[in-house]
C-alpha cells in the first residue's frame, strides 16, 4: 500500500465532502418546506440532516489532513460510516417529501 500513487485516497476524502453537500442541500429544501408550510416534521428533519451534513465534512476535512501528512488515513468509525448512512437516506426522504408536497398543493 506505501507504494500506492493512485489517488483512490484523494478521491475518498473528496466523496465525503460531496455526501456532505448533498446533505446540506436536501436539509435546507427540508427546512425551506417546513418553513414554508408549517411543517414541524420538515423542519425537525432538515435540522437533524444539517447536522450530519456538518458531520460529513468534518469527516471528509479530516481524511484530507491526514493526507497532507501523508499518513496512511485510516477508516472512519463503523458508528460514523452507519450515521452517515442513515444521514443520507433522511436526505432522500426529506427530498421527496419536499417534491411530494409540491405536488399535493398544486
Amino acid at each position: 500500500m506505501s507504494g500506492d500513487r493512485g489517488l483512490q485516497r484523494e478521491r475518498t476524502a473528496l466523496a465525503w465532502n460531496r455526501t456532505g453537500l448533498a446533505l446540506f442541500v436536501n436539509a435546507v429544501l427540508a427546512i425551506r418546506t417546513g418553513a414554508h408550510e408549517g411543517g414541524v416534521l420538515a423542519m425537525a428533519l432538515g435540522i437533524v440532516l444539517l447536522v450530519a451534513a456538518a458531520a460529513t465534512v468534518a469527516c471528509g476535512f479530516w481524511r484530507w489532513r491526514q493526507l497532507v501528512r501523508s499518513e496512511i488515513p485510516s477508516a472512519p468509525p463503523v458508528p460514523v460510516v452507519l450515521a452517515v448512512m442513515n444521514a443520507t437516506w433522511l436526505a432522500c426522504a426529506a427530498g421527496l417529501l419536499s417534491i411530494a408536497s409540491k405536488v399535493v398543493s398544486v
